[in-house]
């Protein structure tokens, strides 16, 4: 496979927060992004609905449907960690 650069520009804070997120999650922002490439060629387009409407309407497929769903059972099991606020989430990732 012949790998090419794909170069954009971003705000410096936006940057930050993404490189944060992503290393809280277990990967870079590179594999991030990557990933994202990859689910917008499967999709034929945005893997979530694009649209000038204050509506948050799209459909989770794969790995996302899967952590949703493992998500969902720890909230049933009473398992799964609870936070007072986004600050405490915030808080506890370092950003």
């Amino acid at each position: 496979m012949n790998t090419v650069a794909l170069n954009t520009r971003i705000d410096s804070n936006d940057k930050e927060l993404f490189t944060q997120i992503t290393n809280a999650l277990g990967t870079t922002p590179a594999i991030a992004l990557k990933m994202f490439v990859r689910a917008f060629i499967d999709h034929g387009g945005f893997p979530f609905d694009v649209s000038i409407s204050r509506e948050h309407t799209y459909e989770l497929k794969g790995e996302a449907l899967e952590s949703y769903n493992e998500l969902l059972e720890e909230i049933e099991r009473k398992t799964v960690k609870r936070y007072k606020n986004h600050q405490a989430v915030l808080d506890e990732l370092g950003i």
